[in-house]
């Protein structure tokens, strides 16, 4: 798991990155998995373009996030869809 205080900081870009998001409903955090020191955030959003503009408009910290961003085309929400599991 992450320090405490990774934790925090990532507790911290997950609040902005939500507020970012969520406010006008252009995204929406579907999952957030935390494992082996550090965390991903899956989210729905209306397209890429509109993402980036909300990350890159984001407050940032002195030092810049330490992320990678990967995008995936789904439009039927088959990763948040639960009802295959069996």
């Amino acid at each position: 798991m992450p320090s405490p205080e990774d934790s925090e900081r990532m507790e911290v870009f997950e609040n902005r990155l939500v507020g970012a998001l969520e406010s006008d409903l252009s995204g929406l955090l579907a999952n957030v998995i935390t494992t082996n020191g550090y965390r991903e955030w899956v989210l729905y959003t209306k397209s890429v373009d509109v993402f980036s503009e909300r990350l890159h408009n984001m407050p940032q910290e002195k030092e810049p996030y330490p992320i990678q961003i990967e995008a995936d085309h789904d439009p039927g929400w088959t990763y948040y869809d639960l009802s295959n599991e069996t």
